[in-house]
């Protein structure tokens, strides 16, 4: 009988008390241990001599590591996971000479670091020289990693995540001649990069993100040969980004995000033909963005992500990094429907936006920088695009609209996330927003919009999110101002606090065809709305919707003149967290209905004549 094709059958002998020697493969998991039998199972385990592989999932040992599963040289592969391992690794595990796979996994746990596994990798372990996998993740071992690994020239999978690792890492670490994966993420390794991982020209993956790596990134690693993804987020690595890296025809990932990484952005990694994923945030880079870079979402490949945010990156936005697009199948099939996402966000990005003549551009995230000029048409052909927080100030239509905007089965043409809060456009509701009916959530905030808002600004057919807060718009409410809307679409928040709206609230403003069915996040503070405040609120959130998840969590009417009762049916809205009505004109008292509101963390009735 082969390896595997006994385990069934030991597992149920193991359960019968009967222990044959000559089974060679023993995988047992989610055990309820017999308490009036503690430790028979070593003896078991001791009895079948003949093991070549031992996998235990789940079963409670809670111990150091049991001698019957080190006393034997015939071992070929132990892999424990979440079994509660505590305690060193034991040096006689070099008994285990012709190991191949060793997991001891999850045996920590995330909240208490002193769980699992613990003390420093011994010495003892380079002895295991037949190893090809080795696999410690999340216990709570410390120390260095031994300069003796290089002697496990057959070992292609390193993993030691989440562990409490420390020191620099052993410049032996380039003797790893098979190594195909180095996963030592979430520890506390310091000092630079040797370089020797140059050397490493089998490595794919190589994973030190969360430690506190220091100096820069060596130009050596452009010679890992055959690497997928270099991942080294949030270390303190300085310096500049080796250009050498875009010489790298296999990399595909690069993150080298949340570290100290000051100088220009090299040209050069446009280059780079299989990259798709460049997060290079949270750094101190500079310049201009290359226009190279345009090319890092080319290809084939249906999803790319470039994160530039975070920067003190300058100049123009160049026109060939935007358009990106991806190239036409060679066989003359479907085009691929690229989802391919830009982030310039927090740097000091100027100058008019470039016009988009892309396809695949699904999202740009480009808020906090100092963009002039307005919004280009061009961009509704982009699912979500976020500008706030620029100098953007013209109103004026500019550019037009995609060819196939009106096509409704170009899905790629059509944007439905829009913001421009906290840019410098001053004037009335912009008229060129109705060209793009697909709008589902938009946020014109904290302009100097001013006038009337039209009735049409509430009439977008998906409208699920808008705010226009901090403007001077003034007029009443409509009644019943979403009734265009379509069914399967319920606004989930709406803002219009810190403008002039004023009059009564009306209640189909609450209660209309659709209207406010469902709204999570409802703000109409800070105007002059006046009157009593219609108790319709027991209309809001029916059960029909409450079923699809759809619950009111704040609602604030601070800061008008609303007067009368407050209303009772406010205490029907049992999800609701934050309730604000305070420097009315309110008259009685609270509602007795209002202490069903069991998650209200938040309420404000002051500044009223409540009693």
């Amino acid at each position: 009988m082969r390896s595997w094709a006994r385990l069934a059958l030991v597992v149920g002998l193991l359960i019968a008390g009967f222990w044959p020697d000559r089974v060679d493969g023993l995988m047992v998991g989610n055990v309820i241990p017999n308490p009036a039998k503690p430790g028979l199972w070593q003896e078991a385990v001791a009895n079948l001599t003949a093991l070549k592989a031992i996998t235990f999932n789940e079963v409670p040992i809670n111990a150091p590591l049991p001698k019957a599963f080190t006393d034997r040289t015939s071992l070929k592969s132990l892999a424990l996971y979440n079994c509660g391992i505590n305690g060193p690794i034991p040096s006689d595990i070099a008994k285990l000479t012709n190991l191949e796979q060793l997991n001891i996994n999850v045996n920590g746990l995330l909240d208490d670091p002193k769980t699992g596994l613990t003390g420093p990798i011994p010495a003892a372990i380079c002895n295991l020289t037949k190893l090809v996998q080795l696999s410690l993740q999340q216990n709570s071992l410390t120390g260095r990693i031994p300069d003796c690994i290089d002697r496990l020239t057959k070992l292609e999978g390193l993993t030691l995540i989440r562990n409490l690792l420390s020191g620099p890492l052993p410049s032996t670490i380039g003797g790893l001649s098979s190594i195909r994966a180095l996963s030592l993420d979430d520890n506390f390794i310091t000092g630079p990069l040797p370089r020797s991982l140059g050397n490493l020209s089998s490595l794919e993956y190589l994973e030190l993100s969360n430690n506190m790596v220091d100096h820069d990134v060596p130009r050596e690693m452009a010679q890992m040969a055959k690497i997928v993804a270099i991942r080294l987020r949030n270390n303190r690595l300085t310096g500049a980004i080796p250009s050498e890296l875009g010489r790298i025809g296999s990399l595909a990932e690069l993150q080298l995000g949340l570290n100290r990484i000051s100088g220009p952005i090299p040209a050069a990694l446009g280059g780079a033909r299989s990259l798709g994923e460049l997060a290079l945030d949270h750094n101190d880079l500079d310049g201009a963005i290359p226009p190279e870079l345009g090319n890092v979402c080319s290809g084939r490949r249906r999803f790319c992500t470039v994160d530039l945010s975070h920067n003190r990156l300058g100049g123009a936005l160049p026109p060939a990094f935007v358009n990106v697009r991806a190239d036409p199948p060679a066989d003359g099939g479907e085009p691929f429907l690229g989802r391919f996402v830009i982030d310039v966000s927090h740097n000091v990005l100027s100058g008019p936006l470039p016009a988009y003549r892309g396809k695949d551009l699904a999202t740009l995230v480009a808020h906090h920088n100092r963009f002039t000029g307005g919004f280009p048409l061009e961009y509704a052909a982009i699912a979500s695009v976020d500008l706030s927080y620029n100098r953007l100030s013209d109103l004026t239509e500019t550019g037009r609209l995609p060819a196939n905007y009106s096509d409704p089965f170009a899905l790629q043409y059509r944007i439905s996330e829009l913001r421009l809060a906290g840019n410098r456009f001053c004037g009335n509701f912009p008229q060129w927003l109705f060209k793009m009916p697909s709008i589902r959530a938009l946020d014109i905030s904290a302009n100097s919009f001013y006038g009337a808002l039209p009735p049409a600004a509430f009439n977008f057919a998906e409208m699920t999110e808008l705010n226009v807060s901090h403007n001077r718009f003034s007029r009443s409410l409509p009644g019943d101002p979403f009734k265009n809307n379509s069914r399967g679409s319920l606004v989930m928040a709406l803002d219009l606090h810190h403008n002039g709206f004023y009059g009564p609230v009306p209640a189909s403003f609450l209660t209309g065809s659709l209207s406010l069915v469902g709204c999570l996040y409802l703000d109409l503070s800070e105007n002059r709305l006046w009157g009593p405040l219609p108790d319709s609120f027991a209309g809001i959130g029916p059960d029909e919707v409450l079923s699809f998840g759809f619950y009111p969590k704040r609602i604030d009417f601070s800061d008008n003149f609303l007067s009368g009762r407050l209303p009772s049916s406010i205490g029907k809205l049992k999800y609701l967290e934050f309730l604000d009505m305070s420097n009315n004109d309110f008259v009685g008292s609270i509602p007795a209905s209002y202490a069903n509101l069991e998650r209200l963390t938040y309420s404000n009735f002051s500044g009223n004549v409540l009693s």
